[in-house]
């Protein structure tokens, strides 16, 4: 499990090192923040695995990484 480090999560997603992420979302804007993903991550793919949302707002999406993003072209 990884906890906020955008730098980390892109090298184990780089890396195969990581097979699933989970992204739990807040219904709060809060303005400016940290990126997902940290800049100069390459494109890639994610499948929906699963997703539950409470009835507090907040939903938990759970991805596999789906290999490389595949050009529209």
């Amino acid at each position: 499990m990884l906890w906020g480090s955008s730098t980390l999560t892109s090298t184990l997603l780089e890396h195969g090192l990581a097979d699933e992420v989970l992204l739990i979302v807040y219904p709060v804007l809060l303005g400016t923040g940290k990126r997902f993903f940290a800049e100069g991550t390459p494109p890639r793919s994610f499948e929906l695995v699963s997703t539950k949302a409470f009835p507090s707002g907040i939903v938990i999406n759970a991805y596999k990484a789906a290999g490389s993003l595949q050009s529209l072209r």
